[in-house]
Formats: structure tokens, sequence, C-alpha cells
């Protein structure tokens, strides 16, 4: 439901706002509100059995998605 449609009517709002015309915003705002919403659903799933927590509730899927919030943050300052 986040991933999908929350996640799409965000961006067909900024679609229609015209943010079209700076190439790559829609891109960094994919990254930026995806990994939030995957950081938020991530404390609600059990781990990978073969991975488990890395810290103490931070799985693999939470970390990784950290690092894309980071890679649309600094998408989005380069293209402000």
């Amino acid at each position: 439901f986040l991933e999908g449609i929350i996640l799409f009517l965000i961006l067909l709002y900024y679609k229609n706002k015209n943010f079209l015309k700076y190439p790559g915003f829609i891109s960094g705002l994919f990254l930026i509100f995806y990994s939030i919403f995957r950081i938020t659903s991530e404390f609600f799933r059990e781990p990978d059995l073969q991975i488990g927590y890395i810290f103490h509730y931070v799985s693999m899927g939470s970390l990784l998605s950290f690092i894309m919030f980071c890679s649309g943050i600094i998408m989005y300052i380069k293209i402000k």
C-alpha cells in the first residue's frame, strides 16, 4: 500500500505541478519516498532468516533503504 498507491499519488501530484522541467527531480523524490516507506514497513516484518538483524532493530532492508535515501537526497540537492 505505501510503496504502491501512496507513492504513485505523491509522484503524480509532483508531475502535475510541472516539476518535470527539472531533470531527475521525480527520480530523486521516488528514491526518498520509497526508502522512507520501505524503512517504515521493515519495522513490521520479520528479517530474512539467513541474515537476521544487523544491529538491534536494523535489518539489511533498512540499511539498504537508508543508502537509497541518501542517494535520493544527493540527487535532490544537485538538482536544486
